[in-house]
């Protein structure tokens, strides 16, 4: 979704940096669960390293998802689907139902 939202979007071709960008933070995800999970092993918690693999992967699957609604959102503008699940995702949608009811404050 990121290459063709990128390519549509900005009129840019595939980047092999991008791309190794991409494998360096997938790396960097393994290294973390990695050592959330074999620091408490060692220590005795196994169970601890276990819920840190649980949480790291609910953190990372969120903002993965989220970026993949944002690309989403630039590839199909118009689609209103997308985008509220999009507002929902970064709870952009507190600011529009203030705004829609009046409780937003135009000085912040």
């Amino acid at each position: 979704m990121g290459m063709k939202t990128d390519k549509k979007a900005n009129n840019t071709e595939f980047s092999i940096t991008k791309a190794f960008d991409s494998i360096k933070q997938i790396g960097f995800f393994g290294m973390a669960a990695l050592f959330i999970y074999l620091i408490p092993r060692l220590m005795g918690d196994e169970w601890l390293g276990k819920k840190g693999i649980n949480a790291i992967t609910y953190v990372v699957s969120y903002y993965y998802l989220t970026n993949t609604f944002r690309n989403a959102k630039l590839y199909w503008p118009k689609s209103q689907p997308i985008s509220l699940i999009y507002e929902v995702l970064t709870t952009q949608i507190f600011s529009s139902l203030k705004q829609y009811i009046g409780l937003k404050n135009e000085k912040n």
